[in-house]
């Protein structure tokens, strides 16, 4: 992979530019939208599907969803929604939402009571604690999901599939760790910008493509010598709402200062490798099933799993370190619930607890207010000049 191919790959984050997903519907084959990190991914690739996590980026207005929504959602299901109705989906043959947070879990009210709208729905309920119950619950979820995907469709799904699709994801993983491993080093040889493409376009193609894709990616990263040479003037480290607009990227960097670490869920943190949470007497499985609850409920560090705030700023910590972080960016969309409230303990601890300079910002996911932005920004990075 050279310098072109690169951009090439980065550039398949936007639909228009998805080679892959224009070539698989081409021939005929199903894609499945879906909303979150819990959701197993992996049933749906043992499908034969393309999984397609959604996206509001290429979103201009509001007009059919706020005639259904509140302008108290937020904007990231708004403009996804949007999307939705004005048929810029139309490539899904079907869509699976779980109950992520109240607002996401409105989109399949609206489009289940929509009499236009054809496209198969899927719904995944999902616990709010980490419990030997919750385990169970989410097991006989995936189960049921399983059952209604080939009921759908019309198509069986063996044990051996789901089992491929485990060992490609487990390998998808790796990959995604070793790249993000990368932004550690004093002169990261990618942008967090250009890992939060990397990202994007991960989720937005099949696994076992791009497991051949990010092995060229890793190999031209290692070798690339474009960045080593820049001296930034602050390491970032960003925590909060969903980014799947690199754009927003971009502006914590515009500065010349660079984004090296995230714990962000299109981000890193759909990347753990290590299982966070255990029920009593675990013990590894045959059962692909099993092992899927253990890569989704087991593994991903969300907000909206209320009994572990301790782990989540544990693992904050770790990467602050290991990454040398000098200052963190605390973001929610605005109206977001789940981060609002953890923003606000995060804030305080980080300072008390790391001695990390924080900023907390509130921000639109279509990115209208760039100046107030920039500003708050440049006076954040300023900021930690003076410490050093």
């Amino acid at each position: 992979m050279d310098k072109g191919d690169f951009n090439r790959f980065l550039s398949m984050y936007k639909v228009d530019n998805n080679t892959f997903l224009t070539d698989w519907k081409n021939n005929g084959k199903k894609v499945i939208g879906y909303y979150c990190s819990y959701l197993p991914e992996e049933i749906i690739h043992a499908a034969g599907m393309l999984p397609y996590r959604i996206k509001g980026v290429e979103n201009v207005d509001f007009i059919k969803s706020d005639a259904i929504l509140s302008r108290f959602n937020c904007t990231y299901v708004r403009s996804t929604l949007n999307l939705i109705l004005n048929q810029k989906y139309e490539f899904l043959d079907g869509l699976l939402i779980a109950n992520t947070c109240d607002h996401v879990r409105r989109i399949y009210d609206v489009l289940n009571y929509q009499k236009d709208f054809k496209t198969p729905l899927f719904f995944i309920s999902l616990p709010h604690l980490f419990s030997n119950e919750g385990w169970n619950w989410v097991k006989d979820e995936i189960y049921l999901f399983r059952e209604s995907l080939m009921k759908s469709y019309n198509l069986k799904i063996s044990d051996d599939d789901t089992k491929n699709a485990v060992i490609l994801y487990n390998e998808n993983r790796k990959l995604m760790n070793e790249i993000g491993s990368l932004r550690a080093n004093r002169r990261p040889p990618l942008t967090g910008t250009e890992f939060s493409k990397i990202c994007l376009v991960n989720s937005s193609i099949r696994k076992d493509y791009a497991n051949k894709e990010l092995k060229k990616v890793l190999s031209y990263l290692k070798s690339r010598k474009e960045l080593k040479d820049n001296e930034y003037r602050a390491r970032l480290m960003v925590i909060g709402s969903s980014i799947d607009n690199p754009a927003f990227i971009s502006i914590l960097e515009h500065a010349n200062s660079i984004v090296i670490a995230d714990a962000i869920c299109s981000q890193s943190r759909s990347f753990l490798e290590k299982m966070v949470w255990k029920p009593e007497g675990y013990e590894k499985s045959s059962d692909p099933i099993k092992e899927l609850v253990g890569a989704t409920y087991g593994r991903v560090l969300c907000p909206r799993m209320m009994n572990f705030h301790k782990e989540r700023l544990k693992q904050i910590e770790e990467l602050v370190r290991k990454h040398k972080v000098d200052g963190v960016v605390l973001q929610r969309i605005e109206f977001c619930d789940l981060h609002g409230i953890e923003n606000s303990f995060l804030q305080h601890e980080l300072k008390e607890q790391l001695d990390v300079p924080v900023l907390n910002i509130d921000r639109e996911y279509f990115l209208g207010d760039i100046g107030r932005l920039r500003t708050r920004v440049e006076a954040f990075i300023e900021k930690i000049e003076r410490r050093k």
